[in-house]
């Protein structure tokens, strides 16, 4: 047994001679540790609130060098730090560091190993949620073979605190019966908007669709509430104060500022109509041209008279308005009827005439009214106040005709007679209630023009076309009263042969006038030359009687 002792213990010297010149030798483990608390686990806005560290250096031998860092929350502003035993304390922002530069271990004197600390903050005005305190202690001994914390788990610590708040609402409804007081039934408002101002504020809200509003995250103190009064339905007078003044305290909830409004007395009952409206149409069949009549019967069922009532009645195209019967007034698209008593029957009748062939569907419908109708809608195509009637129009073809030989007037008598052939290709117009149009003879010098309505027409020969040699010998245009399907057969036209006159024609002519002419000069010229000559004779025997025995009175 003392062989085993000796040798062990040899062991052991020879380890410590065997030890490295110049390493250094661990001065015993480290251990620090710290505690941290805060003095309220809740607060208000504006309290103050006081943390407390405690810092341990648990070590088995030999100081040491420590620091103690703390970070304050968001929502906390320093206030001060008091460490008794610390070397310094230095604040940055948030940040609060205490040195403490010979750490006696607590194994060696427990009243030095221990240091407290005390931070005092107060809480901001606009802090919310949980305020969560950091603090942490460190050994920072740069030596590479500095010993590490036996136990990292108590170096670090945190101390909460909640933030308390209050809070103003809650309601803005529709008091019915006006007496201020929320009744069962009675609904919010959505939409308005409700002011606060006071320790917090001024802020404004909008209550949501039942009618509820909440201020929250209030520091505690005075307020005042106010309801914008323009901005609750309109027509409705408030039943409550319009603001509400408080107190509330951290951690107050106040929901009693509500706000009534009542809503306009309820209308008298809408007055009760039942109009009723027919259309006919008579005849229900007309030709072009023709008339027909559409009455409109309008009735009202009651309860109530009917007033400012209107009747939409548009003629549809191809039916012209010719008047219209009283009552009310009719323009050609809408009837003024007016007022309408209950039981009262008022009837319009409207005069057309139809202008082209059918069918028309004619519609009337009552359109407007001062009053509900019990049982239809004014205007909405549909129910008892609207009616159509249908009017067949037929177009009648007219059968007049008129025409009707171009001929070839041998004789010029200007009567066609038998034997006289007609004359094809020649052109001939017609203008009258048809308007212009022409027709040609065909080989027997026929024309004809039909589906002629009654009227006055001028039937002409276009003399051009039947040729240079040929002359009228009747009218070449006459007027024709034709009347409704008649034939008139006698617009006839004759024509006679003429003498051509050529350049050649008129130059014979010519030179045999002259002709003419020199001859009854030389003639003319003969006769008084024959004269002379049988007068001279006479005169000499005369002459020579006269002057042997003159001449008595009864003598010649």
């Amino acid at each position: 047994m003392r062989r085993i002792f000796a040798l062990t213990m040899l062991v052991g010297l020879i380890g410590l001679i065997a030890a490295p010149v110049g390493a250094e030798t661990v001065i015993g483990g480290i251990d620090m540790g710290i505690v941290k608390t805060v003095d309220s686990p809740v607060a208000a806005r504006g309290d103050t609130l006081t943390y407390t560290l405690t810092a341990t250096n648990y070590g088995e031998f030999g100081e040491r060098e420590g620091y103690v860092v703390d970070t304050l929350p968001d929502g906390v502003t320093f206030v001060s730090v008091d460490a008794p035993t610390a070397d310094s304390c230095t604040v940055a922002g948030q940040t609060i560091e205490c040195y403490f530069p010979a750490w006696i271990p607590l194994t060696i004197d427990p009243a030095l190993a221990v240091h407290t600390i005390t931070i005092v903050v107060t809480v901001d005005a606009d802090a919310t949620g949980t305020l969560v305190n950091h603090t942490l202690v460190e050994s920072r001994d740069p030596s590479p073979t500095a010993p590490v914390d036996a136990d990292p788990t108590n170096d670090e610590d945190t101390a909460s605190t909640d933030v308390i708040l209050a809070s103003i609402g809650d309601f803005v409804w529709l008091d019915d019966d006006g007496d201020g007081v929320q009744d069962p039934g009675e609904l919010g408002i959505p939409g308005v908007v409700v002011e606060i101002d006071g320790v917090d504020g001024p802020m404004s809200t909008t209550t949501d669709a039942d009618g509820m509003y909440l201020f929250d995250n209030l520091s505690g103190g005075d307020y005042t509430v106010t309801v914008d009064q323009s901005t609750a339905p309109a027509n409705t007078t408030i039943t409550t104060p319009g603001s509400v003044s408080t107190s509330v305290a951290a951690g107050d909830a106040f929901l009693d500022a509500d706000f009534g409004f009542q809503p306009p007395p309820p209308e008298p009952p809408d007055e009760i109509i039942d109009l009723e409206l027919t259309k006919t149409v008579s005849p229900t069949s007309v030709s072009v041209g023709s008339n027909a009549v559409f009455t409109l019967s309008l009735t009202n069922l009651g309860p109530d008279d009917a007033t400012g009532v209107v009747v939409g009645d548009v003629l549809p195209a191809g039916l012209t308005f010719v008047s219209s019967s009283d009552p009310g007034s009719f323009d050609g698209f809408t009837w003024t009827v007016g007022d309408v008593n209950v039981g009262d029957v008022l009837t319009l009748d409207i005069t057309v005439t139809a202008d082209v062939a059918g069918p028309f569907t004619n519609v009337a419908e009552v359109t407007d009214a001062d009053q509900e109708d019990s049982d239809s809608t004014p205007g909405d195509g549909s129910g008892d106040d609207y009616d159509e009637a249908v009017l067949t129009t037929t177009e009648v073809l007219a059968t007049g005709s008129i025409g009707d030989t171009v001929w070839l007037d041998s004789d010029g008598d200007g009567v066609e007679d038998p034997g006289e052939s007609g004359i094809a290709g020649v052109t001939v117009t017609l203008d009258g209630p048809t308007g212009p149009q022409s027709a040609v003879t065909d080989a027997s010098g026929k024309y004809i023009f039909v589906g002629l309505p009654a009227g006055t027409y001028t039937v002409a020969v276009v003399t051009s076309t039947a040729g240079e040699s040929l002359g009228l010998t009747t009218p070449g245009s006459m007027s024709v009263n034709l009347g409704d399907g008649a034939t008139y057969l006698e617009a006839d036209f004759g024509f006679v042969p003429v003498l051509p006159i050529t350049g050649v024609f008129a130059a014979n002519w010519f030179f045999t006038g002259i002709g003419f002419l020199i001859a009854g000069i030389l003639l003319l010229a003969f006769a008084a030359a024959l004269r002379d000559a049988a007068a001279k004779p006479v005169a000499r025997r005369l002459q020579a009687v006269g002057a042997s025995q003159p001449l008595g009175p009864n003598r010649r």
